[in-house]
């Protein structure tokens, strides 16, 4: 013998399954927009942060220039096609010889950038990071493929800099010059960013222009 709701109760019982399946399936469709929407923000975040760094752009160098109490900070990334006109390790005399004038002259920042006389700025030290400085030994070149050399020639190169100075009376910091057109006829554009107590700016200087205005 079977037991049999009754019709009211039967009736009843199947509306409950039907709601219950509803909210679940409900359920499952706004997971899945949670999902999607947190993904799209993670991939706009990730985009924003890489927009914000800049791209490797040829003839650009772009300037971090930091004013943080007598300290006065100047950071820089350069493609090394803007310095050197190419961007794999020097393969040539000529290359290793432009190589090397160029990170002595890189790693001269008393010279290189002349903060505002008024300023009484003292440079400190300059630090160099790039590929070039760790250049495989020989035995590493003469074990390379030719798919390792068409890999290093797909590749960006650059340096990234940072000098250091001390200043006598920051608050007079107003300017600050450079050489980099002088000393790199590649290079065309300087895009600088400036922080310190008088708050953040942009400055773009085009070539020939060899002074960047620090001061709103």
């Amino acid at each position: 013998m079977t037991d049999r709701l009754p019709a009211p109760l039967a009736a009843f019982t199947a509306m409950a399954r039907t709601g219950l399946l509803a909210l679940t399936a409900s359920a499952s469709l706004l997971a899945g927009a949670s999902a999607l929407a947190e993904e799209a923000q993670m991939t706009h975040d990730a985009e924003a942060s890489h927009a914000g760094h800049g791209a490797h752009e040829h003839g650009v160098i772009r300037v971090d220039v930091v004013v943080d109490g007598d300290q006065l900070t100047v950071a820089l990334e350069a493609p090394l096609d803007s310095l050197l006109g190419f961007e794999h390790q020097p393969r040539t005399d000529a290359e290793k010889a432009a190589t090397q004038r160029m990170l002595t002259r890189m790693r001269d920042g008393a010279t290189l950038w002349r903060p505002a006389p008024e300023a009484g700025c003292r440079f400190e030290s300059a630090r160099l990071d790039s590929a070039l400085i760790t250049a495989p030994t020989d035995g590493a070149r003469a074990n390379k493929t030719p798919a390792d050399g068409a890999s290093e020639a797909g590749k960006h190169m650059d340096l990234d800099a940072s000098y250091t100075f001390r200043c006598a009376q920051p608050a007079r910091l107003n300017s600050l010059s450079h050489t980099l057109f002088r000393d790199f006829p590649r290079l065309q554009r300087l895009e600088v960013q400036i922080a310190g107590p008088k708050g953040q700016r942009k400055r773009t200087l085009q070539r020939p222009v060899d002074t960047v205005r620090l001061a709103p």
